[in-house]
């Protein structure tokens, strides 16, 4: 079964880095705000002015797909690192020290080896 988050989550995070490395000017800093168990349709029909001028003043998308199942700590580690739970292995919902960091780069992890942060 093909699932669609293998092509969209490395997108997302292709333009995440493509927009912080040519961005002009470069912004200082770079935000990544994930809203759990929303309905794309309900935000930008409901009137939510922070979250829409965040939305005209940066950068998003309404289009992203998500893991099956979609569970919060799994879903946000797919999201960061582009890849699904077969590869970065994180399935649990809830802090575990023991398990150790995802072990997959990030965009974060990218970032810093660019030297952007």
């Amino acid at each position: 079964m093909k699932l669609p988050f293998k092509r969209t989550l490395p997108v997302i995070g292709s333009l995440f880095l493509a927009a912080t490395l040519f961005a002009s000017p470069r912004p200082k800093h770079v935000v990544v705000i994930s809203i759990d168990q929303a309905n794309p349709d309900a935000i930008q029909k409901t009137e939510m002015p922070v979250v829409h001028s965040m939305v005209k003043n940066g950068a998003h998308t309404w289009n992203a797909f998500t893991i099956v199942p979609s569970i919060t700590l799994p879903s946000h580690a797919s999201m960061v690192s582009g890849v699904g739970i077969q590869a970065h292995q994180i399935d649990w919902n809830n802090y575990q020290p023991d398990k150790g960091p995802i072990a997959v780069p990030t965009i974060f992890s990218l970032a810093k080896e660019r030297g952007l942060v």
